[in-house]
């Protein structure tokens, strides 16, 4: 058991430092969320996002072993109940991780952000390569409390228990950290149906070739599209090629959708911001 929350707790540094290092390199690495919030510009987010899980404001402190603790205890519900254990990953840990950097330096509890961003929001934004068809979310603040303690609130919640042992669901991300005595908490679901083969930019005036590889080996692919936040289609795919994008500067999100059997799912990829050719 040593053994294996040893590993865990080295594959949680390699995800810090794989999200934070390249943003890190250029410049001022302050985080600065308890003075001015989260950008609601997708390149400065992810900029600040960097900062803040690599190093956070004074007061907040990141706390690996009790997300080590928590991901070994949500895996043993898991096993409890039957179901397989959910796989860590990198976007759905630094989502996780920025989530409850942000709570602890802003003295608050709530699944979305001051700016109105949920889980899913932070996923699109911070992992560039996924396609999900499923995500869910616990969080928790608790007074001087360690991970079982943590863990306890959140499966005594009727919810939050759900979540965590729903079938669908095949990978996940925790994030702690502790500030004034309390420890925020923050669990992140989802299920990743496919992988684009090429990271998204996070801007982009055209989207050529979208190649995602699917999970299920009998899913097609129908369509790619981008839509902006109120759902409005700004552009859909012929042959992975996106044609006919109304960019108007603003943020939108890319969908897939998937055939398997006599069913279409929608599939939910990065979010961009599109931007006009020059």
């Amino acid at each position: 058991m040593l053994h294996k929350l040893c590993q865990t707790v080295a594959v949680l540094a390699s995800a810090s430092a794989a999200f934070a290092g390249p943003a890190l390199a250029a410049g001022d690495n302050a985080c600065r969320v308890a003075e001015a919030g989260l950008s609601t510009q997708l390149e400065a987010y992810l900029d600040e996002a960097s900062h803040c899980v690599a190093q956070p404001p004074e007061g907040v402190t990141l706390r690996n072993d009790v997300e080590a603790e928590l991901v070994r205890q949500i895996n043993e519900r898991r096993a409890a109940a039957g179901e397989d254990p959910l796989r860590l990953r990198y976007g759905l840990y630094n989502a996780a991780r920025l989530h409850a950097v942000d709570m602890a330096a802003r003295g608050y509890a709530a699944h979305e952000d001051p700016e109105g961003r949920g889980h899913l929001q932070r996923a699109r934004a911070i992992d560039r390569t996924a396609l999900f068809g499923a995500m869910g979310g616990n969080v928790a603040v608790v007074r001087q409390a360690d991970a079982s303690q943590v863990d306890a609130k959140i499966a005594a919640d009727p919810v939050n228990a759900a979540n965590i042992q729903r079938e669908e669901f095949t990978h996940m991300g925790v994030g702690v950290a502790e500030a004034g005595g309390r420890l925020y908490a923050v669990e992140v679901f989802a299920r990743v149906d496919g992988e684009l083969r090429d990271p998204m930019p996070a801007r982009v005036s055209r989207l050529d070739n979208v190649r995602p590889d699917f999970a299920d080996n009998s899913f097609a692919m129908e369509t790619v599209r981008l839509e902006n936040a109120a759902g409005d289609e700004l552009g859909v795919s012929i042959n992975s090629r996106l044609s006919g994008v109304a960019l108007t500067g603003e943020t939108a999100y890319l969908d897939v959708s998937a055939r398997g059997g006599d069913t279409v799912y929608t599939l939910y990829g990065p979010s961009v911001t599109a931007s006009r050719d020059d």
